[in-house]
């Protein structure tokens, strides 16, 4: 289990993805592929950020490259196009933010995309209208589930109150 409790997922034919919502993303794009909407899917492709190098001002201290490495990539409309997947807008670690904005820098002339699912659907957060979409669903699925609390604490109060009557009654 990862740190936002997703679980990894053994496919044998294409190894180990790290989370559900990836194999099925990843799935989505093997279907794109067969169709002929994408070509040349890949998995785990590691992109440079920053090269090793010592460090001068700590004993030439040995500091380590630095990569960003995509969930998947592939090409639409002859252009590269890296994607990133996440369970959620709120599953994304400070690291991630600051390898994926490293990596925008460097590539600017490369399609990212960052994708969550909802409700069955697959959004792209790098798309304005889609991530509007995304965020108002959310925030309809908090404000329901607040409502049903609510309605459920109500329907609790009321019993009690409907005990305490009988029970002075007695």
């Amino acid at each position: 289990m990862s740190k936002y409790s997703s679980k990894k997922v053994d496919d044998p034919k294409w190894g180990i993805f790290d989370s559900t919502t990836e194999w099925k993303y990843w799935n989505e794009l093997l279907k794109q592929q067969e169709n002929g909407e994408i070509t040349k899917l890949e998995r785990q492709k590691p992109f440079l950020l920053t090269l090793a190098f010592k460090d001068s001002h700590y004993e030439n201290k040995a500091i380590r490259k630095m990569e960003y490495v995509s969930d998947m990539s592939f090409i639409r409309d002859g252009q590269l196009v890296v994607v990133d997947v996440k369970g959620s807008l709120f599953n994304i670690t400070n690291e991630s933010k600051c390898k994926i904005k490293m990596f925008k820098y460097l590539n600017q002339d490369i399609r990212f995309e960052l994708i969550v699912t909802y409700a069955s659907k697959w959004f792209n957060l790098e798309d304005k209208i889609q991530k509007k979409e995304y965020t108002e669903l959310v925030k309809q699925k908090k404000v329901e589930k607040k409502a049903k609390k609510e309605a459920r604490d109500k329907a609790k109060s009321e019993k009690v109150v409907t005990k305490k009557k009988s029970i002075t009654k007695k």
